[in-house]
């Protein structure tokens, strides 16, 4: 190698070495060729804290012991070779702490061109190796994600991958890959737009601003068919994290997670929140809600419109008879029928049971006739009541008596704001004004409405100001002929004083559902007089699993109340409409201690069914078979059936309707083990409020 061109010559006098020295605003040091002795300009002084000249001393000294071979061996070398001294290394300062220098040396050449000793400077470079280690520590951190990212890809259900700053995809894992069906390495350099063409519109913008803010975006929602499962639209969960090296933004980091089938499941719970599982229409719940924006609109547009409230005639006759599989598959049938014969504005919803409702907006009384009329031919004509041989379908042979129904309509316009209770209920007055006329008709509720709103009214004001007393009637054990306990009976008192007796309100209350304050009401009360006897309170339909009322009952028991002592009737009738919610409700009660007593026991034919589902502690035979037991030789079998299967069951008889000395001896003859009736003893008044 030819040195000319890497050194300094002619050697330099110590003047001229101070005078460009010091003009450098670097340190410069000059040494001898063995480097033993060291000339140093004023910076080089100031930073080593050595004399101007060090005799005998070699700047290697300074260098940190982790670094000092490294450097000892490259400055053999150039001494060896003639050849430029170049090493970044630490050094030491005057304060005994070590910085990074950039370390550089020329030799220096006699007149004969043999090297006669070196000049060097050191330049700090502590910020670059700062960042560079910096930068080393990010690549590590990064070697180390992508290390776990690799690892755990194989078995990881959530996608994860890694995009540039040109969206293009570095790193995938199969999950991630999957989203599409296309390979992971056929998805590596392609964009992410390319990849997830049908998503890119919905994530894009959140990728451009990940990407310009620096800020990440969680838990974003996209929806789209990517062909990993065709014909499938998937839902994923989707967070995009911001990537940085030595604190810039590299790329973005994506984590995404398919929640279809959550999101399937959402909707469907949805779904099953507002329409009734059997036929698939509206629930009961969800028909008011439809019904009341359309009042809503009817009211602000002046539009009307109408209800119907369709019952099917002598259904439980039906279901008892022939059981809950042919009694569903007439009622879905209904359904299917309202559905095809109406316009897809109407709304069409079960109320439970056998109860049907109907929503024809815009539609005039003229009109809603005709739909009845049309409804209920149709319902004759295409179904057929229950079959000889256990087969709901068209008509036929086999079939039965096609079923009827009875149908109530109300009417309503913009001239007066209704609830959608009110109409409904106005419906409900008519319908069962057909149905006490023997069904199989039409009617429209003919008493104003201003009328009906103001019994209810009136209602609701007894409600809110607790016009109510309880009257009771003992129950007589018959063996015994002492008081087990009392029924607690509700009557409403007027504005004006007057005592109303329950079937002049329980009705409307049912039917503007309403019962639930009053059952609330009435538990309220019974709580405090079974601290005084053992009482039986009602309870209706409606707050059959009323979580208040299992609520006040259980803080009534931890506070004292002898559970013993509280027996709550309901009614056969309301027990099966929502069976499971019974048993549960049923449960809980007497998971506290307290009775339970199935009312009007024996009016269905599947009575007995029901009682290895409901665990009563009393059977309440209807007085239907009571008063005329000594001749009707009908209802005295019955009552002996009922009570031998009950005994059996572990159940005790509580007969109804005791109005005579004679229908009670008969009872005992029979083994029935409680009474009640006028015979026995009225209901008497026994708490105001």
């Amino acid at each position: 190698m030819d040195s000319s061109h890497h050194s300094v010559a002619p050697v330099l006098s110590a003047a001229d070495f101070g005078l460009v020295a010091e003009s450098i605003p670097q340190v410069v040091w000059m040494a001898a060729a063995d480097g033993s002795t060291v000339s140093f300009n004023h910076r080089g002084t100031e930073y080593a804290g050595l004399a101007r000249t060090a005799k005998g001393s070699s700047w290697l000294a300074l260098v940190h012991p982790a670094d000092a071979d490294r450097a000892a061996l490259v400055w053999r070398e150039a001494v060896s070779t003639g050849n430029p001294y170049e090493i970044e290394c630490r050094l030491r300062r005057a304060d005994g702490a070590f910085r990074w220098q950039a370390c550089s040396a020329l030799p220096v050449h006699g007149s004969d061109g043999g090297i006669v000793g070196w000049m060097g400077t050191f330049t700090e470079i502590e910020d670059r190796h700062r960042l560079a280690a910096s930068l080393r520590a990010s690549e590590r951190e990064g070697a180390e994600s992508l290390s776990l990212l690799e690892t755990i890809q194989s078995s990881a259900p959530v996608g994860l991958g890694f995009v540039d700053r040109e969206f293009r995809v570095i790193r995938m894992n199969e999950a991630l890959a999957a989203t599409n069906g296309i390979p992971s390495e056929q998805q590596l350099g392609r964009t992410v737009e390319e990849t997830i063409p049908s998503l890119w519109p919905q994530l894009g913008p959140i990728y451009e601003r990940v990407l310009e803010t620096g800020e990440a975006a969680v838990n974003l929602e996209a929806t789209g068919d990517l062909g990993g499962d065709p014909g499938r639209e998937h839902t994923w969960l989707t967070s995009l994290y911001p990537v940085r090296l030595a604190e810039e933004v590299i790329g973005i980091g994506i984590v995404t997670v398919d929640i279809t089938e959550r999101k399937e499941a959402e909707l469907k719970l949805k779904w099953l929140s507002e329409h009734d599982p059997l036929t698939g229409i509206y629930n009961r719940r969800q028909f008011l809600v439809e019904l009341q924006r359309v009042l809503r609109y009817a009211a602000r547009y002046g539009h009307a419109g109408a209800v119907l409230m369709l019952d099917v005639d002598n259904f439980k006759l039906t279901n008892d008879t022939y059981g809950h599989a042919v009694g569903d598959q007439q009622l879905n049938a209904v359904a299917q029928l309202l559905v095809g014969r109406l316009r897809d504005t109407d709304i069409v919803g079960r109320l439970g049971g056998d109860e049907f409702a109907v929503v024809l907006p815009e539609a005039t009384e003229e009109q809603a006739l005709t739909v009845a009329s049309l409804l209920r031919s149709q319902l004759r004509e295409r179904l057929t009541g229950p079959p000889v041989r256990g087969r709901v379908g068209a008509t036929g042979s086999s079939g039965g008596a096609a079923p009827t129904a009875s149908v109530g309509i109300a009417l309503f316009s913009g001239d007066v704001e209704l609830t959608a209770d009110d109409v409904l209920g106005a419906a409900d007055v008519a319908m069962y004004g057909v149905k006490e006329a023997g069904g199989d008709q039409a009617a429209v509720f003919t008493g104003r409405t201003g009328d009906l709103m103001s019994r209810v009214a009136q209602l609701r004001q007894a409600i809110a100001e607790k016009r109510f007393v309880l009257h009771t009637q003992p129950i007589i054990e018959l063996h015994s002929n002492r008081v087990a306990h009392h029924e607690l009976l509700i009557r409403m008192i007027a504005d004006n004083g007057e005592t109303i007796a329950p079937g002049n309100f329980i009705p409307l209350a049912e039917r503007f559902s309403l019962m639930g304050e009053i059952d609330r009401w009435v538990v309220g009360e019974a709580l405090a007089l079974a601290r005084q006897m053992p009482v039986a309170a009602n309870l209706s339909a409606r707050s059959i699993g009323d979580p208040q009322i299992l609520k006040a009952v259980s803080e009534a028991i931890a506070n004292g109340l002898d559970p013993r002592n509280l027996i709550f009737e309901i009614t056969e009738t309301a027990a099966t409409i929502d069976l499971q919610r019974a048993q549960a409700f049923v449960a809980a009660l007497t998971e506290l201690g307290c009775g339970l007593a199935l009312d009007d026991f024996g009016t269905g034919f599947g009575s007995f069914s029901y009682l290895k589902h409901l665990p009563a502690r009393y059977l309440k035979i209807d007085m239907e078979f009571v008063r005329d037991i000594n001749d009707d030789p009908t209802d005295r079998e019955i009552v002996r059936s009922i009570t031998g299967i009950a005994h059996t069951l572990g159940k005790e008889i509580i007969a109804e309707g005791v109005e005579s000395a004679a229908v009670l001896d008969t009872l005992r003859e029979l083994g029935v083990d409680y009474a009640q009736g006028f015979y026995l003893g009225k209901p008497e008044r026994h708490l105001s409020i």
